[in-house]
């Protein structure tokens, strides 16, 4: 019988590529580096999942759900749905917390929703809001990393992880 160890041995995990993606910048340092990973069943390959280390190799994650909120602006965000495949192998690599600790700064630039439901009704919330254009060009991100690299997606994704936390203590 296989160890778990095993699991990580071998052509589970493929060669990492370096690269950026919008939450690289939510991190101390935005270098990331990603790969696939193969799920097997004896020789028979069932399916791959795409994962990577963020904050230079420091932190594993399982990439979420890309979701685009409005294209013609080019917002977008990511996100698990729990009970999915995606979401599962996200805790196998990064343990039961969403909450990443780099550099003492705690932080999660992922939502996760119970169900595709729940996150069609944070959308609705979301156009919902009044003067939603001007709350987001003016949403002040907490964190001086958005500093380094601000164009518009970053300050929509923050604002839409700040909309979410409120949403969800509602």
């Amino acid at each position: 019988m296989r160890s778990q160890s095993d699991l990580f041995k071998g052509r589970l995990f493929n060669e990492l590529r370096d690269g950026r993606e919008d939450y690289s910048y939510f991190f101390i340092n935005e270098k990331s580096f990603f790969g696939e990973a193969e799920f097997r069943f004896h020789s028979t390959k069932l399916f791959e999942l795409q994962y990577g280390y963020v904050d230079e190799c420091r932190i594993p994650i399982a990439i979420p759900e890309f979701r685009s909120f409005d294209s013609s602006k080019n917002y977008f965000y990511y996100c698990f749905i729990e009970n999915t495949v995606r979401y599962k192998f996200h805790k196998l690599v990064n343990g039961d917390s969403l909450y990443f600790a780099s550099g003492g700064l705690r932080y999660n630039p992922f939502l996760v929703f119970q169900s595709e439901n729940e996150r069609e009704e944070f959308e609705e919330y979301l156009r919902n809001i009044p003067d939603l254009e001007t709350k987001i060009v003016t949403h002040e991100f907490g964190n001086s990393l958005y500093k380094v690299k601000p164009y518009e997606n970053l300050r929509f994704l923050a604002f839409a992880i700040d909309v979410y936390k409120e949403w969800m203590n509602a």
